[in-house]
């Protein structure tokens, strides 16, 4: 009984030599195949498809998305799709078609992300950059004439006339020469008395009327003032208007 106990033991451990063998011959097999570089690329694109390409393609999007692609010498970068941001957007460089320091009208309070109010100021502090253009039209630029350089101001609000303002003219007083005046009497009577009582007396004296002429006096003539009018009130002479803000592109 022990002897046939010991002769399975040997044929256990033999079949085990002999199956250890074959396993090792196997994975020697595999590993000598799999030091293939093309071998190894072949089987995980059986199983990964097309991903190991992308992978080899994210080095170049790296350096086109950081400008530094030596083959592209414009550094653009050109997306195929549509592409959607649902957060904010920061330009710090330019825009091809809204370059830096485009003013346009905002009808808001607060400049948006990468914009100014022009009001003269940036960051809280004067900036001759900015234009103040709060209570401000804008006139186009024109040479050879005072809108001659960009940044120009003049104009005020309210205006008031002055003796400059006025065209000029004269105010005439006509002279006419030697002439006469006529002047008509009505028909009436009175009594002749004493100087003390003129309405008591005996006789009586009537004009039965008439047209009767001043004396020449020759030429002459008559002088005369202007009275001053009006009380200087300024008048405005602005158009129509609706208010909106001034921002300017940075």
């Amino acid at each position: 009984m022990n002897l046939q106990i010991r002769y399975y033991i040997i044929v256990v451990l033999f079949l085990t030599l002999i199956y250890l063998k074959y396993e090792n011959f196997c994975d020697k097999k595999k590993i000598e195949m799999m030091s293939n570089t093309d071998t190894i690329i072949n089987q995980l694109d059986k199983k990964y498809g097309n991903d190991i390409q992308s992978i080899r393609k994210l080095s170049q999007i790296v350096l086109k998305l950081q400008g530094k692609d030596n083959q592209d010498k414009k550094n653009t970068l050109t997306i195929p799709y549509n592409v959607r941001i649902e957060g904010n957007l920061t330009l710090e460089g330019t825009l091809a078609y809204l370059p830096k320091g485009s003013i346009i009208e905002f009808t808001g309070k607060v400049a948006p992300i990468g914009w100014n109010i022009c009001d003269g100021t940036k960051d809280g502090k004067i900036d001759k950059s900015i234009p103040d253009l709060r209570e401000r039209f804008i006139v186009g630029y024109k040479s050879k004439s005072e809108y001659n350089k960009i940044g120009n101001t003049g104009g005020t609000n309210v205006q008031k006339i002055t003796i400059d303002n006025i065209p000029s003219h004269s105010h005439t007083i006509k002279i006419d020469g030697e002439h006469t005046h006529n002047i008509s009497l009505g028909r009436y009577k009175d009594r002749r008395g004493s100087i003390n009582n003129p309405w008591k007396g005996n006789s009586r004296r009537t004009i039965n009327g008439g047209t009767e002429y001043t004396k020449y006096a020759g030429n002459h003539s008559h002088g005369g003032n202007v009275v001053k009018t009006g009380d200087n009130t300024p008048y405005d002479n602005r158009p129509p208007y609706y208010v909106l803000m001034y921002i300017i592109k940075k």
